[in-house]
């Protein structure tokens, strides 16, 4: 067991434990959500790990190699590498702690409490002390709990290398989780189908009706929505489906509730049900996808976030889906990101978690919404409006669904200007660019005729979560505040349905699920509702 001890193994060992929490996140049993919303070949989160283990062994190893014929420098380099890892194995059993407890919400958020910080600071006392009395340094306690440390750091290592195996094994299981899927395969609608009218399905991510109509912001101007409110029907007590768009969505699709959801590294989607707490697949051929493939319509998906075309492919004419949003709380792994990209991020990201243990700051905060984020927050919606524009303006797509990152924070549009930008800008920006969006789909319906003749259903996945998730984060700006009545939430999320030919105001004031939006979809596909007031007897 001599090879336990070998400065190289040992070097391995450190590396492993003072980049668990990096690999952690890739390797534990809820990183498959990660590589289910990731759009980018999977290779580049694995070889980037790879590339930072690599790094970090090298320079633990240039370390130590370096003190081995100063006994002063030693003494300090194993000083330094026993805090370093006591706090690491610190953080890693308050990380641990919430999976024991099934309290997933809580995994990013468990730090050592001050009573462990206090031990710590003891800890790191104790071992100072005793690089400057001598007696304490020669005593042999300290020897045998160096040798010790060696051959736990040697057991570390062999973790490691078990740690390899698994990225190996997720490498080689998602392989193919992105590559390009083969869409449904074109052919003429039959000649004796009478023509589906056209249906478009527009998710506003983050809609809130409260802020779009009852209690708007003073000063925002929301012209389309003033105007699609003069000829579409608004639903204005809407129960949603959930808090998080990764719940909603499949929600919506399916017409089901669910309360939890469960992701399988390149397998299907498992959904717990609310009411009885099964857990079942998503099944693609149990949606309002396949109703309208049913129905004889031809259908066109530009979403954000959900990996739409990897999971409906079998039933799309036309498909495009992006996710720039970052995966972990770090605000890292972005599917817009390269290798090396990723790599710098990781290792810097590294380098500042490990200054900020001593109160530094290497870089501006990486939170989720980090400035870096933000910018790709912007540039997903720019992508996708060039793609949505694609599925409205092809006149055979009779069914679009589009699912927008707007009004969904952080601030990506100066309302003052006019202009995209992501420098103190807000909710309320972004609910004005959300208008201006709205105001491009009407102009371009417009230009090729299809406006009067089209049913559109507008619809916030949720509602603005002000004190659920935004108000304590670093994009809540003055004006959120203000908005909001101190961080107020109002559950509503916007729902407005323009019939086709509709051309009069209609409102819907008594309480509506979200849930039902599949059979709302399916009664307007199948023209069993087409004025506002068949549309109000089936809501209620």
């Amino acid at each position: 067991m001599d090879w336990l001890k070998h400065p190289l193994v040992t070097s391995f060992g450190i590396t492993i434990i003072i980049l668990a929490s990096f690999i952690n996140g890739v390797i534990s049993p809820f990183s498959a959500g990660l590589f289910y919303h990731w759009d980018g070949p999977v290779h580049v989160i694995l070889v980037a790990i790879f590339l930072v283990i690599l790094i970090v062994w090298i320079l633990v190893t240039l370390l130590i190699y370096s003190v081995r014929n100063h006994p002063s420098a030693r003494r300090f380099v194993w000083v330094l590498l026993a805090i370093v890892i006591v706090r690491e194995l610190l953080e890693e059993v308050y990380y641990l702690i919430p999976l024991f407890q099934s309290k997933l919400t809580d995994i990013y958020v468990q730090y050592p409490p001050r009573a462990a910080d206090v031990a710590y600071l003891i800890f790191v006392l104790a071992l100072c002390l005793s690089l400057t009395v001598r007696s304490l340094r020669e005593n042999p306690f300290w020897h045998k709990a160096k040798k010790f440390l060696i051959v736990l750091l040697g057991f570390a290592a062999i973790s490691g290398f078990v740690t390899i195996y698994q990225l190996l094994l997720i490498g080689w299981t998602a392989r193919n989780l992105n590559q390009p899927r083969q869409l449904r395969a074109s052919s003429p609608i039959a000649a004796s189908s009478p023509h589906p009218k056209r249906v478009v399905w527009l998710i506003l991510d983050e809609l809130s009706y409260d802020q779009v109509y009852d209690h708007r912001f003073p000063g925002l101007q929301l012209p389309e929505f003033d105007h699609l409110a003069s000829q579409s029907t608004l639903f204005t007590q809407v129960v949603p489906a959930g808090m998080y768009t990764q719940e909603v969505l499949p929600s919506l699709i399916i017409g089901r509730e669910y309360q939890s959801v469960n992701y399988h590294i390149a397998g299907p989607l498992s959904l717990q049900l609310t009411d009885s707490g099964r857990w079942e697949k998503l099944n693609p051929k149990d949606t309002v996808f396949e109703d309208a493939v049913d129905d004889g319509y031809r259908l066109g998906i530009a979403g954000w976030y959900n990996p739409y075309c990897r999971l409906f492919n079998d039933k799309l004419d036309f498909c495009y889906w992006d996710n720039t949003a970052p995966l972990s709380d770090s605000g890292l792994y972005r599917g817009s990101e390269s290798t090396l990209q990723l790599t710098e991020d990781i290792f810097l990201y590294f380098l500042d978690a490990r200054a900020r243990h001593l109160h530094l700051h290497v870089l501006p905060p990486q939170g989720v919404w980090s400035p870096k984020n933000n910018i790709l927050h912007l540039e997903s919606y720019e992508k996708l409006v060039p793609q949505g524009d694609k599925a409205l303006l092809d006149p055979a797509l009779s069914f679009v669904f589009l699912h927008m990152p707007i009004p969904h924070p952080p601030g990506i549009y100066n309302r003052h200007t006019g202009k995209l930008s992501i420098d103190g800008t807000s909710y309320i920006d972004n609910l004005a660019l959300a208008d201006k969006y709205l105001g491009h789909i009407r102009e371009e319906l417009q230009a090729n005729g299809t406006w009067d003749d089209t049913t559109i259903v507008i619809m916030g996945d949720h509602s603005w979560r002000t004190n659920i998730e935004w108000n304590h984060t670093a994009i809540w700006r003055p004006e959120d505040e203000v908005a909001s009545k101190g961080g107020q939430f109002d559950s509503r999320p916007g729902y407005i349905v323009k019939l086709a030919g509709q051309t009069t105001p209609a409102r819907i004031d008594t309480p509506f699920k979200a849930i039902r939006t599949r059979s709302l979809l399916n009664a307007l596909m199948q023209g069993k509702i087409t004025t506002p007031e068949q549309l109000k007897a089936w809501a209620q």
